[in-house]
């Protein structure tokens, strides 16, 4: 079987914490890791196809993910 390497998403970009009838209900939302691409969307060229463009995004977000480790 191959064994698929996880993506490091940096965890939840806004955690919130849900009780309902004394149940803990975790609400993760938007990871890190989409918060930070979404926020380099604003500074990559759109003079790339849209593929390239949400390629570079997630690539910043990375490098931001990394980054945070050091």
């Amino acid at each position: 079987m191959i064994e698929e390497k996880k993506i490091d998403d940096g965890g939840a970009a806004f955690p919130q914490t849900v009780t309902n009838a004394n149940h803990l209900i975790a609400e993760a939302g938007m990871t890190l890791r989409d918060y930070f691409a979404a926020q380099a969307l604003a500074h990559v060229s759109f003079q790339v196809s849209v593929e390239e463009c949400a390629t570079q995004c997630y690539l910043i977000a990375d490098a931001m993910l990394e980054a945070r480790k050091k």
